[in-house]
């Protein structure tokens, strides 16, 4: 096996390269990336086809990979924006993760200060909850 390529040898075509962050259809959710490619070549009496073969890695658990095709995967982020990308999905991950906290707070608070109304019927626990609603109201309305 030689690791230069022959003269006249034609060029396989790539979607990807080393490095690139990619999607894998059937995977929604899952980010890859581009591990290696294997340049593979069928020749037949009639026909040659070519194909590339890329190995994945799960960028969020390293003991997961895949096999991905040209057809299979769309391009996320070059390998020279890599880097910025991940940051900036770990910065987005982080704020969504607030705004969870958030929504599970003011719901807990809710659901606590209307319990307290029912017990004991004072109203400044209904108007702590429909303070509660309404903030509740306004975040949801904002994430859409």
């Amino acid at each position: 096996m030689t690791k230069t390529k022959r003269k006249g040898q034609p060029e396989f075509p790539r979607k990807c390269n080393i490095g690139d962050l990619v999607n894998l259809d059937g995977y929604t959710g899952v980010l890859y990336r581009v591990d290696s490619y294997t340049e593979n070549r069928e020749v037949y009496s009639e026909e040659t086809y070519m194909y590339v073969e890329y190995l994945l890695i799960n960028v969020d658990n390293e003991n997961e990979w895949d096999v991905g095709y040209d057809e299979d995967i769309t391009l996320v982020a070059p390998a020279s924006e890599a880097a910025k990308y991940l940051r900036n999905r770990k910065a987005r991950e982080r704020r969504r993760g607030r705004g969870k906290q958030t929504v599970d707070s003011l719901l807990d608070e809710y659901n606590d200060k209307m319990a307290l109304f029912q017990l004991f019927g004072d109203a400044k626990y209904e108007r702590a909850a429909k303070r509660a609603m309404a903030k509740l109201s306004k975040i949801t309305k904002e994430a859409d």
